[in-house]
């Protein structure tokens, strides 16, 4: 009987934790790089996870499953940011003034990221396996004279990311 009792509590436990939070779809022009599994922040906080993408005619639709105790109001939008230097990203919600609460099932839109825009464009043009792959402990060691012309490219390219980076802030 105490098997059935605690079967019976156990079941429901695990059916409130798979229900609970919110799902919302997020309406995006591009995906830029969001995968199924990303983070959802809000104002620094991780706040949920996407659960799926797919293209629908020409946009792109994202549904979101939020945590529980984050409660998104109706007229934000979100915006797809580098999550690290890895090339990850995070779909980060930026609240409305609104207080008027977010329903299961409800829709927002995306807006573009110029950030994310400009540091796209910065690694289009930069020819980045030079930066990572060319230069080598063994080559700088051997012929740092030779190497030299890569060293001023690197710290080229390095100028152009920190100077992107004060643009930024």
């Amino acid at each position: 009987m105490k098997f059935i009792v605690i079967l019976t509590l156990s079941l429901f436990s695990l059916k409130s934790c798979l229900t609970d939070g919110t799902t919302i779809n997020v309406v995006m022009d591009d995906a830029a790089g969001l995968e199924r599994g990303s983070k959802v922040k809000c104002k620094g906080l991780e706040v949920g996870k996407v659960n799926d993408i797919k293209i629908v005619g020409n946009k792109v639709i994202a549904s979101v499953k939020l945590m529980e105790d984050f409660q998104p109001t109706k007229g934000s939008t979100a915006q797809v940011n580098l999550e690290n230097l890895f090339n990850d990203r995070n779909l980060t919600i930026l609240p409305s003034e609104s207080t008027e609460i977010l329903a299961n099932g409800d829709t927002i839109y995306a807006q573009s990221n110029v950030s994310l825009d400009i540091i796209k464009s910065i690694f289009k043009n930069s020819d980045i396996d030079s930066l990572t792959g060319e230069l080598s402990l063994d080559s700088l060691s051997s012929n740092l004279i030779a190497d030299s012309a890569k060293i001023s490219k690197l710290m080229r390219d390095a100028g152009k990311i920190l100077d992107l980076n004060k643009l930024l802030k």
